[in-house]
């Protein structure tokens, strides 16, 4: 996609007429360029609901390029953006997600803490739990508590290994963990200066479920 089409599209996302904006979401469908990610993903924060159910379907299509991004929208974006972020990694995320996942479990808005409820469930399945333990073991010990209580609803039997794990076993894969996380942290900056770029709406503070 060429800059002058981008330019095109996110301005017409900017209008106030719905079919604009779900017009310049189906445009950027599937390109997979930065812009269009971001925009992509800035789209699941749209107030039309309607719209948002197209942008998870779209975003889905950009694959592992807008996992960064989605990552940070899940645990930063008002309630409505919180749970498309869980229903687009229900269907593309990766082990990798599980951690912020198993936070938003607790989230205190029920569409959020179900959504990624469902993600965690059918990220274990699609991954398998060798690779979802693997994500999970270089946590700090708190926080591997915190998901062992969670997963004890979703996957008691994921949780029992992670609770037994030995104190060695965490310490060997957290450099791993650690440079997975840094690599991880470069990627998600590109992005959020592809959206910065792009887009220059200000996202709602409203975090309260109609």
């Amino acid at each position: 996609m060429n800059d002058g089409a981008i330019i095109e599209i996110v301005e017409q996302f900017k209008s106030r007429d719905i079919a604009k904006r779900t017009a310049a979401v189906a445009r950027a469908a599937g390109h997979g360029s930065p812009e269009a990610v971001a925009l992509l993903v800035k789209a699941l924060q749209d107030p039309s609901p309607s719209l948002r159910d197209r942008a998870v379907d779209a975003v889905c299509q950009a694959g592992p390029a807008a996992l960064a991004p989605l990552l940070r929208l899940l645990t930063g974006g008002v309630w409505f953006a919180r749970a498309s972020a869980a229903r687009v990694l229900e269907r593309i995320g990766t082990a990798a997600a599980l951690p912020r996942l198993l936070q938003q479990c607790s989230d205190g808005n029920r569409s959020v803490s179900q959504a990624a409820a469902q993600a965690v469930t059918a990220i274990v399945a699609r991954c398998g739990e060798d690779e979802s333990l693997r994500q999970l073991i270089p946590l700090p010990a708190a926080s591997r508590r915190q998901c062992a209580a969670v997963l004890a609803h979703l996957r008691p039997e994921l949780a029992q290994q992670l609770s037994a794990l030995p104190a060695d076993a965490v310490a060997e894969d957290a450099a791993a963990y650690q440079a997975s996380q840094q690599q991880a942290g470069g990627r998600l900056q590109d992005l959020r200066k592809a959206v910065k770029a792009a887009l220059k709406q200000d996202s709602r503070d409203d975090d309260e479920e109609p």
